[in-house]
């Protein structure tokens, strides 16, 4: 899973729940595993730099690449592609990466997406 995509398979295979994702940045994190069910989640707080608009994402069983807190937070924009071309053997079929370039972030089984109010957050600091 953890190999580079040209950004020709990224925009053709773009999850729908944020198909902009480039214009986004991450704003806030929230990470949170419950040790009984061995289940996890991701929380990604986004800005939308062009129209000043919130959402959040989360993020069902993420599988991390190495330590992405950093990455995302430096990242200039990010993609969402689906894997499931990849005819991987996985549950996880949401790929997250750095618009700008690098190997994935982390992978995931499933995103939502919420709304947000945009005046509850402002551009990253």
């Amino acid at each position: 899973m953890n190999q580079e995509h040209s950004m020709d398979e990224i925009k053709a295979h773009r999850h729908p729940v944020l198909p902009d994702a480039e214009s986004y940045r991450v704003t806030a994190i929230r990470f949170e595993h419950d040790f009984d069910t061995q289940r996890s989640s991701l929380a990604l707080r986004l800005w939308n730099e062009k129209t000043g608009g919130t959402c959040s994402l989360q993020f069902t069983n993420p599988v991390f690449n190495s330590d992405p807190f950093m990455e995302l937070r430096d990242a200039a924009g990010l993609y969402l592609m689906t894997t499931t071309h990849l005819h991987w053997d996985t549950s996880q079929q949401i790929e997250v990466g750095d618009w700008d370039g690098g190997p994935p972030l982390f992978w995931a089984e499933n995103v939502e997406r919420e709304e947000g109010d945009s005046h509850d957050i402002g551009p990253p600091k």
